[in-house]
């Protein structure tokens, strides 16, 4: 068996062994002798941990190749009852899925053990076996003759029983739902209280202040807070809350509180971290709490503040304790209310009756003043917990199964950080339904900027560790998540992003008791997607499946996408969820229509055969000579997961100043690097424009080969091609002859014409006009006038645009969407350069301002470094690498690698290097 096999066949069993392990069992297995593996002994049942079995491996296949790995079911975040789906949207079933409580049950359980006292019961009774047969043995010594007379005592009991007062705002309730449950799980299996119970707490600024046994506005009538007082001390009653409601710091609220801890003990559970406690409605201090031996109530604590502000309590004030959600929390405070402390606890004490607290002024700053502010305050696994969410659509349930699975083992408050920050604003309608499914967005900008600061393998990571972190959860697990899986019985519709949270192995379905999904049990009777027109001959529709979408080969239409020539295009979900972009002759076409479309499906396939993946979709599938042709290509999406958009929706200099020579030069590039590849391979597009070229992070993709020709052949269709005017050369498109490259050379000179505003959209004479350097814009001038001739022998090559823009030091190497990463074998994803140039790749949206140097723009090695250095604390670190790279080879061809300054700052790109390697959270941390 070759390596490549053994490792197929671990893969395919769910392990992902790493280089280093797979030498590693390669050694072992050679140093362990024939027949030395050990026998299981009797009754040892263990197995490897869920999260590395996998199916068992399949029988090898007729050419020796690995059995495909078992299909993994996409996870879309669940539809918001009250708002309909889209009506082609395709078909899903909700599921329930386990996952694990992030409350640390075992350590918080062990702090309650104080409170499991035992007190005679006032209600009930029990017979005393003891008591009662000394006491006959008595009555029958004293008088020769008995008769058993019970004797009874009261039944021990808890000493506490237990109110959980949850906070019933809209927010809190959202944020703590299932939390609460947590805590309320906690409470019964502590087995310290004789009854626990969950109580509501509704505290509107202006309406009644009341408790109910059900959260939200239908609760039904409330009962009055007086309802929770036990004038025999024997209630404790926790209060878990935010403190972020404006309620809280109402005189009513802390009186219905300051009621219950004059009878009995009383302490808040603050979902929050400490130290954002000072922002909320309920700010503590720090002081000791002794209890006396006759009464736990609060008001009886005998109170000493560290500090000589609040030494004293003051008059008309009651302590309550405030307590996190962690053993080091809980631990004193449950000795305090036992009275097992000799010393008193100390404590985080709200005092009840100071003054009120003000509201919190609007926040007026922009999103990005916002980020930058929360990064300087935030702890670095919040901020980790933020990067990471920007790779996943957002709900609160989603939200913490990510923190599960990223922060293992940290603190529930961890996301009400994040949530509380305002970077995040719910972006579904407001309506009645579970408040944990509504999705939430990132402010305007946001996602895309903590997008472009994770790597690729990065964003894969967030999806392989959340559906990892299902995967291992047992059926049986407390938490429950709500999701949607691809299903064609299913009657709720799947979300219009396409964009899953995870994806699930479907034995890890089974194992949780879910079925996985349907799968197709055959086409059902043909249907017609439009009337058809009796007069017209008629032409046979693609069947359609259970769910009666039609089917195309093996995938569903989904969602209406966009219209092309002569073709409409869907999004496509095949059986196992993965997505495509299916391309189809419109519903209304006749014949010759259908005819026409067949042949530019075939142009356009051989088309994407060639590319490869690189600089244009992959191609996933055709059907040219099917009843119904189609076309199937990978479904192309932006840095915020979306499906991309092209130059005519979103504008190159969108990304920095609209006249910014430099990111323009940068869209010179890359358009240059992709019709080099399609020359290389006998292609000429054909028809370049805005609509054919999709911006994705790093690089373009080109679209719309319906037109292209191949092999120097002219196009057998060209009289259809449609006429855009602005971006066509003065020689026209041929209908006779082939077209040469310069035709696509000029299309990229007048889509980068394009990009200027519209007053300058004229042809660029000697420079282009605006700010920045005049060398610079004197360069991009002369390109546009080069690409953009009348003649087309005066137009430069695809190679002659790379090697005149790699003179300016802006990087001539290969990037752009790859299929395969270079030397590793792996499947790249498309609009990510290959793995080699990922740590040195230049950002393909220039900061607004930014001005990159260029090589015979400066007169001295030291301006150069200094230009870099400026983007280096600017945070453009790839631009800083890529710079100081090209000075570096400069000064090693002129001056000698031995050169004091080839030295100096080829030592300075080393360490910059080396702080790049670093992991991508690591920079967070402090000194990182």
């Amino acid at each position: 068996m070759s390596v490549g096999r053994f490792r197929s066949v671990l893969t395919s069993l769910g392990l992902e062994p790493t280089p280093r392990e797979l030498a590693e069992i390669l050694w072992l297995a050679a140093q362990l002798p024939p027949g030395a593996a050990p026998a299981a002994a009797p009754g040892d049942t263990r197995q490897p941990p869920e999260h590395r079995t996998g199916a068992p491996p399949g029988p090898e296949t007729e050419d020796g190749a690995a059995p495909e790995a078992p299909p993994r079911v996409p996870v879309h975040t669940a539809t918001v009852p009250g708002t309909a789906p889209a009506p082609d949207a395709p078909a899903g079933r909700p599921v329930r899925l386990p996952v694990g409580s992030p409350v640390p049950e075992l350590p918080l359980l062990r702090t309650l053990r104080p409170l499991k006292r035992l007190v005679p019961s006032r209600a009930f009774s029990e017979l005393d076996e003891e008591a009662t047969a000394e006491r006959g043995a008595r009555h029958f010594a004293a008088r020769g003759r008995g008769g058993l007379v019970p004797v009874v005592r009261p039944t021990p009991e808890r000493w506490l029983d237990v109110v959980l007062v949850v906070d019933s705002h809209e927010t809190s309730r959202m944020l703590w739902a299932s939390l609460t449950d947590d805590v309320y799980r906690l409470l019964v299996r502590s087995g310290a209280f004789r009854q626990v119970r969950v109580r509501y707490l509704h505290l509107g600024p202006d309406g009644p202040l009341g408790v109910s046994t059900e959260p939200g506005t239908g609760a039904g009538p409330l009962r009055g807070t007086s309802e929770l007082r036990d004038p025999s001390g024997r209630r404790l009653v926790l209060v878990l809350t935010d403190a972020v409601a404006p309620g809280w710091g109402h005189p009513r609220v802390h009186e219905a509180v300051r009621q219950w801890a004059a009878v009995g003990p009383v302490a808040v559970l603050q979902a929050l971290p400490e130290r954002l406690w000072p922002q909320t409605a309920l700010p503590t201090v720090l002081a000791t709490l002794r209890r006396p031996e006759r009464s736990a109530a609060n008001t009886d604590l005998v109170y000493t503040g560290h500090r000589r502000r609040t030494r004293v309590l003051p008059p008309g004030s009651t302590p309550v304790p405030v307590l996190e959600l962690a053993p080091r929390w809980f631990a004193p405070w449950a000795r305090l209310v036992a009275g097992a402390g000799d010393g008193g606890a100390d404590a985080a004490v709200l005092l009840l009756g100071e003054a009120v607290r003000a509201g919190r002024a609007p926040d007026f700053r922009p999103p990005g003043q916002r980020l930058r502010d929360f990064q300087a305050v935030a702890t670095p696994e919040a901020f980790r917990l933020l990067t990471c969410l920007a790779a996943v659509p957002l709900t609160v349930s989603v939200m913490r199964v990510v923190q599960a699975a990223m922060l293992p083992g940290s603190a529930p408050s961890l996301l009400a950080e994040v949530l509380f920050s305002g970077l995040l604003v719910p972006s579904g309608p407001d309506r009645d339904g579970p408040v944990e499914e509504r999705p939430y967005d990132f402010l305007p900008g946001l996602r895309a900027e903590l997008l472009a600061g994770l790597r690729a393998h990065e964003v894969d990571t967030v999806l392989r560790e959340t559906s990892g972190l299902l995967e291992r959860s047992a059926a049986g697990a407390p938490g429950r998540v709500t999701g949607l899986v691809p299903d064609v019985r299913g009657h709720a519709g799947l979300p219009e992003d396409g964009l899953p949270w995870a994806r699930l192995r479907a034995d890890a379905l089974a194992r949780a008791g879910l079925p996985g999904p349907a799968e197709p049990r055959g086409p059902s009777r043909p249907r017609p997607a439009h009337r058809p027109d009796p007069s017209a001959p008629a032409s046979p529709s693609a069947p359609a499946g259970p769910s009666g979408r039609r089917l195309f080969g093996p995938y569903r239409l989904g969602r209406y996408l966009t219209s092309a020539d002569f073709s409409e295009v869907f999004l496509g979900l095949d059986d196992h969820g993965r997505d495509a972009a299916v391309k189809i002759p419109p519903t209304d076409s006749d014949i010759r229509q259908l005819e026409l479309f067949r042949e530019l499906v075939e142009t356009e396939a051989e088309a994407l055969r060639r590319m490869a993946g690189t600089y244009a979709p992959r191609l996933l599938g055709a059907g040219p000579r099917a009843d119904e042709p189609w076309l199937a290509m990978e479904l192309v999406r932006s840095v915020s997961g979306h499906a991309a958009l092209n130059l005519n929706h979103r504008p190159w200099a969108e990304n920095g100043r609209p006249d910014d020579p430099v990111a323009l030069l940068y869209l010179v590039r890359r358009l240059a690097e992709a019709l080099d590849r399609a020359h290389s391979r006998g292609i000429v597009h054909g028809n370049l424009s805005p609509h054919a070229v999709l911006l994705v992070p790093d690089s373009v993709v080109l679209i719309s080969w319906m037109y292209a020709q191949h092999d120097g052949l002219p196009h057998p269709y060209a009289r259809y091609r449609p006429p855009r005017e602005r971006f066509l050369p003065p020689e026209g498109y041929s209908r006779r002859r082939p077209l040469d490259a310069s035709f696509d050379i000029y299309g990229l000179g007048a889509i980068v014409a394009h990009e200027l505003p519209r007053r300058r959209r004229t042809p660029p004479g000697d420079a282009v006009p605006g700010p920045g350097d005049p060398e610079l814009r004197r360069v991009l001038g002369r390109l546009l006038d080069r690409c953009m001739a009348e003649q087309p022998d005066l137009r430069p090559t695809a190679v002659e645009l790379l090697e005149e823009i790699g003179s300016l030091g802006l990087g001539t190497e290969r990037r752009g969407p790859v299929r395969e990463d270079e030397g590793t074998g792996r499947p790249g994803r498309a609009g990510q350069p290959p793995e080699a140039d990922r740590e040195r790749r230049v950002p393909w949206a220039v900061p607004q301002g930014s001005h990159a140097p260029a090589q015979g723009i400066f007169d001295s090695p030291a301006a150069r470094t200094e230009a870099a250095l400026d983007h280096w604390n600017a945070g453009r670190r790839a631009v800083a690498i890529t710079l100081l790279q090209a000075l570096v080879a400069d000064l090693s061809r002129e001056r000698g690698p031995d050169h004091p300054a080839a030295r100096t700052a080829a030592d300075l790109l080393r360490s910059w290097r080396e702080q790049e390697r670093k992991p991508w959270w690591r920079r967070w941390l402090p000194g990182g």
